[in-house]
């Protein structure tokens, strides 16, 4: 049997309870502060840039939409569809074509009409500096080489990004075949 004197067997007791305390030491404590730290400026950035990415998305959207529209439009008139050649629109000028009220192909009245109003939704769309342009092929007066009678429609829409300040474009293209 060890003797141990009342001081010994104080500082023995102390050593025991001190080991099973289950605190943080200060090191341990700054490290997961610098850790934490560290994570949730990286979570800042990453939320930065899904803001800023959610910008782009939203203008794409809204120039598919327009780009969309004025593709229906063309399909419901599919027997004018040369009447739609060349139309290049922006919010404050058109090149619609003049409306005449003669036989089919070449009937422009409803032609004008949806001019004019995918005219008003480029304006209403605000994107900045947006364009809209219908390009067909084969271009009129040529005919579908194959005797198909079918007709490729492009629809380019051209606008200014408002984050980068970079030209865009977006393009569609259809075939229309008549009814």
């Amino acid at each position: 049997m060890v003797c141990v004197s009342g001081t010994d067997l104080w500082s023995v007791v102390m050593k025991q309870e001190l080991r099973d305390e289950g605190g943080f030491t200060l090191i341990e404590g700054l490290l997961a502060s610098a850790i934490l730290g560290t994570s949730l400026l990286g979570i800042a950035a990453v939320q930065g840039m899904a803001l800023s990415q959610n910008v782009d998305s939203n203008e794409l959207t809204l120039a598919n939409n327009l780009a969309a529209d004025i593709i229906e439009r063309v399909q419901f008139n599919r027997r004018n569809v040369r009447t739609y050649s060349n139309l290049n629109v922006t919010p404050t000028v058109n090149n619609c074509p003049a409306q005449t009220n003669v036989p089919q192909p070449n009937n422009t009245m409803t032609t004008r009409g949806d001019c004019l109003q995918w005219q008003a939704l480029l304006t209403a769309s605000l994107l900045t500096g947006v364009t809209g342009a219908v390009t067909l092929n084969p271009v009129p007066p040529a005919v579908d080489p194959n005797g198909l009678n079918q007709t490729t429609v492009t629809v380019r829409i051209t606008w200014t990004s408002r984050r980068l300040g970079a030209l865009n474009t977006l393009s569609v293209m259809t075939v229309v075949a008549p009814e």
